[in-house]
């Protein structure tokens, strides 16, 4: 977890899933915004973090990080950063102290 230069904090937008019954009796699961945000930095997620988390059957391909505050986005939440969707596959607090908190996601382009 090291930031590097020219990451920035940047807001991302946190969607709830929900599921509904549509009109021909079938799930549907849509993502609805919450209007909470989360103050975090993105990055591509290591080879060594992929192979990990795959093994574990979560394909991940970045980490958010936040820095400060509670836990805000749970596992199957979506965080939205302009085009840009994230679903959220893992949450891990690395320190155990609640000073960082790592969102390991998958950049999703069929959720918008």
């Amino acid at each position: 977890m090291y930031l590097r230069p020219r990451q920035i904090f940047e807001k991302f937008l946190i969607a709830k899933k929900k599921t509904r019954i549509d009109e021909v009796g079938r799930q549907r699961i849509e993502f609805t915004a919450t209007g909470e945000e989360i103050l975090g930095v993105v990055s591509t997620a290591e080879p060594k973090e992929i192979e990990k988390w795959s093994s574990l059957k979560h394909e991940i391909t970045h980490e958010i990080i936040q820095r400060l505050g509670a836990v805000k986005a749970n596992v199957g939440d979506v965080l939205i950063k302009e085009d840009k969707h994230y679903l959220v596959q893992a949450v891990d607090n690395p320190a155990g102290l609640g000073q960082w908190y790592i969102y390991y996601c998958l950049e999703r382009a069929d959720l918008k």
